[in-house]
This record gives structure tokens, sequence and C-alpha cells, in this order.
């Protein structure tokens, strides 16, 4: 596998791992307000 295609797959890799971190952290935050509120 050339070099530039792996590139690009990890970069995608990584990409909808931290989108889907941001979605649970607001998820958790949006949670954690109405449970204190």
């Amino acid at each position: 596998m050339p070099l530039s295609q792996t590139w690009s797959y990890t970069i995608t890799h990584i990409r909808s791992y931290v989108m889907t971190w941001s979605y649970t952290i607001t998820h958790i935050r949006s949670y954690v307000m109405t449970y204190v509120s």
C-alpha cells in the first residue's frame, strides 16, 4: 500500500474517532446539565 493511501486512511480513521468522541462528550455534557439542574 502506498504511503499516501496509508496516510489518507489514517486521517479518515482519526477524524471519525474524533467525531465520535466529540459527539459523546456533547451528549454527556447535555445529560449532566439536565441532571444537575
